[in-house]
């Protein structure tokens, strides 16, 4: 009876195919049966498949009449007869003592399961990285939880690793769900619940080669669902072990995070329209278990959240209009910012990039800044509805309600920020000196009561009476006699009636008011 049963599916591996069989019959260790599955390979694989299995009688073929893409368990059930079992992608390979020291290392600590270190070689890139472990570690099943962290990785995938094929036929397979991917690690998880001890060897066996084309990376409407799935299971199975720990819930979320940084990607690069893009950002989005793990404060979870929003936006950018789907996902993400926006004013705040930190933290003063940012820079000098966006932002309670006009927010847009940010006492010195030395003042009537306003949130008496003057001046000049007489009637009540401005001001307006009758009586 062979000591180990590797098995390999094939389906039109190409070029990779041939150093992958080879580095299994190059193995230092030589007790071992080879199940190899063809999938109705087309390119020629078929016809290397069984030059190999002519020339070495531990190689067992078995050829499929169609694709079957999940890892045959039945096959194995039916054919393996090694004490461990082993899984090889057929465009993968090992090093010549993968068998020789990941079976002496199982055996060794008495283990279920025993992981080596994997090189990753990015086909793409020509990037390699490892998946390892600076030195052994075994663990029993009473620190699986403790431990999880630690090993999860490595049970994520069948790969790169040696399992006791008693715990295959112990699971029971009818209870795992298919999924469009990540199929192996439920298994793997399902398969480790039996398991009394696992480990993890330091070294560098086993080579990966990480496809574009892979199914990782192809497009499925039920993706998310295997995200979702497997966050479930993982859960279960910390559950088995007692109460789940703040510490592994918050690694799980963090896994889970990451996964729909891949999720969304795919998304984003599928042949999907972008409203179907936003169809399924929105999915991922309301989701309670993404609501759940988005709320953590942990940076790498934050990321997440960083990176599928900017996709949200980049879909909301390709369309002409608002978008339902769009509104919604940005409602949801920044509620404070953005609840009581049209579906037409999101698309806009969606199509400007320097947006997206803001909208992702709900930060409204960030987002009002930004916004004042583009009326100083003069982006959107053809949107006169700037104020109203800018209103619909921020709280009722900011004084920058007051401002409604696109023209003043260009010309004062540093004072606006200022007293965004809350720097009134700075943003009333400089609106002093302003009106100290007569510097232009655009629509000085709005500039005048803003400055009335600061000043009397600061507490200001002195440049509230200033203002007072100021105003009173302004109305006299344009005309509005009544309105001039009545900020002098309110000085007066100040006490400041006295004030040689106050006293110079009613003499005039009391001339006005006699030329003024004068006219009327010679009309």
């Amino acid at each position: 009876m062979p000591k180990i049963t590797l098995y390999t599916q094939v389906h039109n591996a190409g070029e990779y195919l041939e150093p992958c069989i080879s580095s299994v019959l190059a193995q230092t260790f030589s007790d071992f049966e080879y199940i190899i599955v063809d999938n109705a390979s087309t390119d020629g694989s078929r016809e290397l498949l069984e030059h190999f299995a002519a020339v070495d009688s531990r190689i067992r073929l078995i050829k499929n009449s169609e694709n079957q893409m999940r890892i045959r368990v039945g096959i194995l059930k039916e054919y393996a007869k090694g004490d461990f079992y082993a899984v090889l992608d057929h465009d993968d390979w090992l090093e010549p003592k993968f068998f020789e020291r990941l079976l002496a290392f199982a055996e060794e600590n008495n283990l279920d399961i025993g992981c080596a270190g994997t090189c990753m070689h990015d086909m793409t890139t020509g990037g390699v990285g490892y998946r390892s472990t600076p030195r052994p570690f075994v663990l029993p099943r009473t620190k699986f939880a403790e431990g999880y962290p630690y090993y999860h990785t490595f049970l994520r995938t069948n790969w790169g690793k040696v399992i006791r094929t008693r715990l295959l036929f112990d699971m029971d397979g009818s209870k795992i769900p298919p999924l469009s991917y990540g199929g192996d690690t439920l298994q793997l998880f399902h398969i480790l619940r039996k398991a009394e001890r696992i480990g993890v060897d330091s070294a560098v066996l086993h080579h990966y080669r990480i496809h574009p084309e892979s199914q990782s990376y192809q497009y499925s409407p039920k993706r998310f669902d295997a995200d979702v799935c497997l966050y479930e299971d993982a859960v279960d199975f910390l559950a088995g072990f007692g109460s789940v720990s703040c510490e592994n819930l918050l690694f799980i979320r963090r896994v889970y995070a990451n996964a729909l940084v891949d999720t969304s990607g795919v998304i984003e690069k599928s042949s999907l329209e972008p409203e179907g893009k936003l169809r399924e950002y929105r999915r991922i989005l309301e989701h309670p278990i993404t609501r759940s793990a988005y709320a953590q404060p942990h940076e790498e979870i934050r990321n997440s959240g960083r990176i599928l929003l900017n996709r949200v936006v980049r879909a909301g950018r390709q369309l002409e209009n608002g978008n339902a789907e769009l509104a919604v996902i940005i409602r949801n993400m920044a509620p404070n910012c953005c609840s009581g926006m049209t579906e037409e004013d999101i698309a806009f705040l969606a199509r400007e990039p320097r947006m997206s930190e803001a909208l992702w933290n709900d930060d409204r003063t960030a987002l009002a800044d930004m916004l004042l940012v583009l009326v100083k820079e003069r982006v959107y000098d053809t949107r006169p509805d700037l104020c109203k966006i800018l209103h619909d932002i921020l709280p009722e309670d900011s004084l920058l309600h007051m401002v409604k006009d696109i023209h003043f927010l260009k010309r004062h847009s540093e004072l606006c920020r200022q007293i965004l940010w809350g720097k009134r006492a700075e943003a009333l010195d400089e609106m002093t000196g302003r009106l100290l030395y007569g510097r232009k003042r655009h629509m000085e009537e709005l500039y005048l009561q803003l400055y009335l306003s600061l000043a009397a949130l600061e507490g200001q008496e002195t440049a509230f009476v200033f203002g007072k003057i100021r105003l009173a001046e302004w109305n006299l000049r344009a005309g509005r006699l009544d309105d001039c007489r009545e900020l002098l009637d309110e000085l007066e009540e100040m006490g400041v009636g006295e004030h040689g401005e106050v006293i110079g001001l009613r003499e005039k307006l009391k001339a006005k008011e006699v030329r003024q009758k004068c006219g009327k009586k010679y009309l």
